[in-house]
């Protein structure tokens, strides 16, 4: 893969992460007026809600990708159907056991914060269905803009709350976010409108598409259990204010999480097509160069950021109640030298390795969920941070073991991005 023939789709999506990222950022500036207890209920519905969504992504709407390009108007009604009677269903599911993460978490306000789920998931089924054809259809511009009313609208919704109040509550929050994806909705339909066509299936089998979507939601269900659930552990051992305080650290983390996600936006579509013309060649130099640059990247930061950058933007952002995340971030952020292995999973996935995936990821999580509880039980807040760094660490190598097997994958090739970078400078 040339990346100079791609320049403008990865400046889309890069620049779709960096304004992810910012919003990341402003999320901090929301915590300046939020108690840390309050940020936790929020947290905690916020988890959930992108739990669900991972899982619908999974089960429902990564065939759009897989078996799209071929059948576009069959998969879309399918994906459509499937994911709005998946994503509805769980979010009753957990609406009528919520009184169990409550006592899971120690805390009788979870019940109430999850009471909401089940329209907050509502409001962001359109806007994730578009945006996964958005990335079939390799408009990464439109993914871009659509983010950006996301965001944009929370913002806006945000200062206004501020202005009139000079406070954010759990309530104030909610409002927020209701706003926001209730107004990126709307845009989704406005912005997809010549994509969303439908028909009758033909040559698509339902039986093949929900079997391949089964397997993958599994992948996402148990992929997303230490990023979602960890709340409610931290929670549990720690109180909400713990929780609040932990997951502060974890919206620092998102620049980590985001690059990642970006790449594997890229990655898995180009992999499907690779693949499919059994150019193995251009595979390996694909990956190689993904991992390589995130590696490379990812050093730099974690090396900058624990040299005192962490504590500047805690403090910049005067953010008293949440000093505890400093130690936090500074831990977690070492999972970020095992992200880039992890990006192997949705190449093994397009290479139809679904089972060897699941295998992974179920041993990954596990491992983090003793991890969590062995922290929780005998060490302080800020070692919980090792829960996550475990995941990614497992999930990474086992990975990259696998792939080592099935293709031609030197462990020199890892560190080609130091001489692409002096090739790019110099032409």
């Amino acid at each position: 893969m040339k990346i100079k023939d791609h320049i403008g789709k990865i400046t889309w999506s890069f620049s779709d992460k960096v304004m992810m990222v910012l919003f990341g950022l402003f999320t901090l500036f929301q915590l300046k007026y939020l108690d840390p207890s309050e940020y936790a209920f929020y947290a905690a519905l916020l988890n959930i809600n992108n739990w669900i969504l991972m899982a619908t992504d999974g089960f429902a709407l990564q065939g759009l990708i897989q078996y799209g390009h071929k059948n576009k108007e069959e998969v879309n009604k399918l994906a459509l159907g499937t994911s709005l009677i998946f994503s509805l269903v769980l979010a009753i599911v957990f609406f009528l056991f919520r009184d169990i993460l409550a006592e899971m978490a120690d805390s009788e306000s979870y019940k109430l914060s999850l009471a909401y789920l089940p329209l907050s998931v509502l409001l962001t089924i359109p806007k994730n269905y578009v945006t996964k054809i958005f990335y079939r259809e390799l408009k990464f511009d439109s993914v871009f803009y659509l983010n950006l009313v996301f965001f944009g609208s929370q913002v806006l919704a945000t200062i206004y709350y501020i202005i009139n109040f000079n406070a954010l509550n759990f309530e104030y929050m909610l409002d927020i976010y209701i706003f926001g994806s209730g107004i990126s909705a709307i845009a989704a339909v406005l912005m997809s409108y010549k994509y969303l066509k439908f028909s009758s299936l033909k040559e698509l089998s339902i039986k093949k598409y929900l079997s391949f979507g089964l397997t993958v939601s599994q992948q996402s269900i148990l992929h997303s259990i230490p990023k979602v659930y960890d709340l409610f552990i931290v929670s549990h051992f720690f109180g909400p204010s713990g929780a609040g305080v932990y997951q502060s650290a974890k919206t620092l983390y998102r620049t980590f999480d985001e690059a990642s996600s970006a790449a594997h936006g890229l990655i898995y579509p180009a992999a499907v097509k690779l693949i499919a013309f059994k150019d193995k060649t251009q595979l390996v130099s694909m990956l190689s160069k993904a991992i390589s640059m995130m590696l490379l990247l990812f050093v730099f930061l974690i090396i900058i950021l624990n040299l005192g950058l962490t504590d500047y933007i805690i403090n910049a952002f005067a953010l008293t109640k949440y000093l505890g995340a400093i130690n936090i971030f500074n831990l977690l952020i070492l999972s970020g030298i095992f992200l880039p292995f992890v990006l192997i999973t949705p190449v093994l996935n397009a290479m139809e390795k679904h089972k060897v995936v699941l295998k992974f990821v179920f041993i990954s999580v596990i491992i983090s969920l003793v991890i969590f509880i062995f922290i929780g039980m005998n060490f302080s807040l800020e070692y919980m941070a090792f829960g996550l760094i475990s995941y990614n660490m497992v999930l990474g190598i086992l990975s990259f073991i696998y792939l080592r097997k099935e293709i031609d994958f030197p462990i020199s090739i890892l560190f080609r991005s130091i001489s692409d970078i002096k090739n790019f400078i110099k032409k």
